[in-house]
Parts: C-alpha cells; structure tokens; sequence
C-alpha cells in the first residue's frame, strides 16, 4: 500500500453550506388517475348537442399470419420444397401460403367432391343414423400436428379458403390444407 492518502471524490464542504437547499423542498405531487369514462360505441351517432371525445389512435398489435395444422408428414414435405426452392430461385420462393392456394387450385376439382364421396347415406334399414354423415369425422394423427403459417395470403384469399373449407364440407380449414397438399406433394394417407 501506498503511504498517500487518497482523498473520496465527495467533498461537503466544497458545498459551502447546506446539503437540504439542493433538494426540492416539498416532495412532488402525484398526478391523478382519472377513471375511464365508456363513451359511445364508434359506430353509435353521438347524443346531439354533444360531441363525442376523441378517440386515441391505439397502436394494433402485430397479430400473428392465421394456421392450418396438418399431419407431420405433410409439413416435413413442405418446408423440404420450400427450402429447396429458396436454394434454387430465392427472388421467386413461395411462401407456405402460396403454396397452399396452389395446391388448392390444382385440385379444386378432386377436393370439392372428396368430402361428399367419404360421408356415406345411412342404410335405409336402419332406425338410427347413429353419426351424422354431413358432419366430417375428425382426422387423427399418429403423431402430433404441425401447424403452418399461412403467411403469403390476403384476407380475401383467406376467406375464400374458409368459405370453400365449408363448401367442401371439410370441415375446417386445416382439413382443406392438409387434403389439397397431401394431393399436390403427392403424400398418402397412412
């Protein structure tokens, strides 16, 4: 050790007096919460005679692209030909979205009867139906699901999705994307 004594970097009597004059006197008055009065509904004209507050412009959340879920084998299929073509032709790479709307345009024909060909008529002999035919059965996996960014499709393309799922009598639209891709990469049902 050194004999030197260091002095601190604080020095009180460098002041020149008192400490509490640097201080704010009085501690600051916290502001008030004002509870949020609810107001009409925007699309509610206003009472006449009184003008309705302005709305704040609320920032929207970054929602996530909607999702099919289709059977493992089917996603593996898929990102194996998206990846290959992002190696191959990166500028003109198609999107799972994108690849999904043309497995669906490829066999809009095949999957608008494939759900009507699978629900059979109940015999005729039977008092009871016992399971409603229109209604699809529920697809299971011999694995767990693999769920697929639609991302690529516009909202109206979407809900032309939906609405051919319901046409089709898919079922949902997850059933509608996995049967059109399973057909277009050429996958079949185990």
């Amino acid at each position: 050790m050194s004999s030197t004594k260091r002095r601190g970097a604080f020095d009180p009597n460098a002041l020149g007096g008192d400490i509490d004059s640097l201080l704010p006197q009085s501690p600051p008055r916290p502001t008030p919460i004002r509870p949020v009065q609810p107001g009409p509904a925007p699309d509610d004209p206003a009472p006449t005679g009184v003008s309705a507050p302005p709305v704040p412009a609320v920032r929207s959340a970054r929602s996530a692209p909607p999702e099919a879920v289709v059977a493992p084998e089917v996603y593996q299929t898929l990102r194996k030909l998206t990846m290959r073509e992002r190696q191959e032709k990166p500028d003109r790479a198609r999107s799972y979205g994108q690849v999904v709307l043309d497995a669906v345009e490829a066999h809009a024909e095949d999957l608008a009867s494939h759900w009507r060909e699978t629900t059979a008529a109940p015999a005729a002999s039977r008092l009871f139906r016992r399971v409603d035919p229109s209604q699809p059965r529920r697809r299971r996996h011999a694995s767990s699901p693999a769920r697929i960014p639609l991302a690529g499709i516009i909202p109206e393309d979407l809900r032309q999705l939906d609405t051919l799922a319901a046409e089709w009598g898919a079922g949902s639209r997850s059933a509608l994307v996995e049967e059109a891709l399973r057909r277009y990469l050429k996958i079949s049902h185990k």
